[in-house]
């Protein structure tokens, strides 16, 4: 495979060649070892010759691909090498005689338990790129329509260097937890973006994440490392319902903090907030171990109104109650400025103090 610098072993393959009245055909049929991984994944190829209009008809189908065991054959899936479902689909495309590609479309599938991910694109020739089109994304019960594009950006010298991406999904269920269980249920999620083929790097021009009017606005770039992703980002978020944070504050970040908020504020509305995410590559996996972050990797402040919090185990909740919350870092700080908690004798209790009551982690 000169393309990609890579030798396959295919320990059974079968290769016909024959002469047709339009020009010729050759079919293939294969079982090719997943480079250092143990098992097979198939294919099958043909070619079509056609003199009249000089050009080959091509089509290609493949079963049982999984991206992370052939990752260490074809540099351009290194970005894949934790995808570990496995693939299935065909592509048919048009080349002519001197190599120019000008006609393509693929529809791919990828399948685990309750986890399907059907795509259908297509070649665009004015750009080289990839469009998205008639795609769904089914993650337990939801099913989300996805379109967009993909299209190539090339050095001086014409090698590929990045791809631009352009994404809408609509009708989308997230999940944070890996489970597919309750996976978190939004209108729509655009983005727009960049990845790298030379290095391990996503950059986020744009990412926007609405249900309802409630939403989430990012920008930032992740970045490959040995042991956790780089992580710089900034955002802002508003008309966010309790449950929506909680179910959106991904475990990894901070998980004391994500556990005391999600056992301890019971109801309420983020009515906006904004956070600054520096993390450089391998700083997640470091504060894992040394159980505390690096100075100046988080911060984020989100303002709050009609929430019901547990603030102290042996106190009742506090009801219909505003406020700020600040965490920057490991130290996470909660200020009520107004708030009613219900007494035992069915009465109504207020802070005491202009400023309400502040706790801090």
């Amino acid at each position: 495979d000169e393309a990609n610098d890579a030798i396959w072993d295919a320990p059974k393959a079968e290769l016909a060649f024959k002469r047709m009245p339009y020009g010729f055909a050759v079919v293939a049929n294969a079982d090719v070892a997943n480079g250092s991984e143990t098992g097979n994944w198939r294919t099958e190829i043909s070619a079509s010759y056609r003199r009249d209009s000089k050009s080959f008809a091509i089509s290609a189908r493949i079963d049982d691909l999984v991206p992370a065991n052939i990752s260490d054959e074809i540099f351009a899936l290194a970005q894949l090498a934790r995808f570990k479902v496995p693939l299935s689909g065909h592509a048919e495309m048009e080349i002519n005689e001197d190599g120019t590609l000008t006609k393509a479309s693929a529809e791919f599938s990828a399948a685990a338990g309750e986890v399907n991910f059907p795509l259908r694109i297509d070649f665009d020739p004015p750009t080289g790129g990839i469009v998205i089109t008639d795609s769904q994304l089914l993650v337990g019960s939801s099913r989300a329509q996805i379109t967009g594009n993909i299209l190539p950006v090339r050095s001086a010298e014409g090698l590929l260097s990045a791809v631009n991406i352009s994404l809408n999904a609509r009708n989308v269920a997230i999940d944070t937890e890996g489970t597919v269980v309750s996976p978190v249920a939004v209108d729509r999620i655009d983005f727009v973006g960049s990845a790298a083929i030379n290095e391990a790097r996503l950059e986020i021009e744009d990412l926007v994440i609405m249900s309802g009017s409630a939403g989430i606005r990012v920008k930032g770039a992740i970045t490959g490392g040995g042991e956790s992703v780089g992580l710089l980002l900034s955002g802002r978020m508003r008309d966010l319902s309790a449950d929506l944070l909680k179910r959106l504050w991904p475990p990894i970040m901070v998980p004391k903090t994500r556990d005391w908020v999600s056992k301890n504020v019971i109801d309420g509305t983020v009515t906006d907030g904004e956070f600054i995410v520096n993390l450089p590559v391998d700083a997640l996996a470091t504060a894992k171990r040394e159980k505390r972050l690096p100075p100046n990797s988080i911060d984020l402040h989100f303002r709050m109104a009609d929430v019901s919090t547990r603030y102290f185990k042996e106190l009742p909740p506090l009801i219909k109650a505003s406020g700020e919350a600040w965490l920057k870092d490991d130290d996470f700080r909660l200020e009520m400025t107004s708030g009613e908690i219900v007494l035992p004798s069915g009465k109504l209790g207020k802070p005491h103090g202009a400023n309400g009551r502040s706790w801090d982690r």
